[in-house]
């Protein structure tokens, strides 16, 4: 659900870095890794990991360089999921999810695209 190698200021402060270098009138996007088929083991992106820690399939991070903010976007969870596999980092549990990741925001990922609106620049990781 969420990593404990690096503290919530670390993550803060990569955070902090990325808005700083995007400037002002600019987002980033970074998607984090979907649960693959056949895998037994989920593996978070690289990026993603790197920003926040999080280690939960489809979810999503918003960097605002203008606001100096970070938003998570996450699955929802529903209680069949919680029974069979425990309970993960979801939009049911935004308060944890600010906590563990120190970001400003979570939202569940139906709300990505309002946020994306208007955008001038949106930067996202090339592959």
């Amino acid at each position: 659900m969420f990593t404990c190698d690096f503290s919530v200021e670390e993550f803060r402060a990569r955070r902090e870095r990325v808005c700083r270098e995007i400037g002002p009138e600019a987002l980033a996007l970074i998607q984090g890794s979907a649960r693959q088929s056949g895998h037994s083991t989920f593996r978070q992106s690289n990026d993603f990991y790197y920003l926040c820690g999080v280690e939960v399939p489809h979810a999503y991070l918003l960097l605002d360089g203008g606001r100096q903010t970070s938003t998570l976007f996450l699955a929802h969870q529903s209680e069949e999921q919680r029974e069979h596999e425990g309970e993960i980092l979801s939009a049911e549990n935004a308060a944890l999810g600010r906590e563990l990741t120190g970001v400003e925001g979570v939202q569940g990922i139906e709300f990505l695209a309002r946020y994306l609106e208007g955008a001038r620049t949106i930067y996202t990781p090339l592959r």
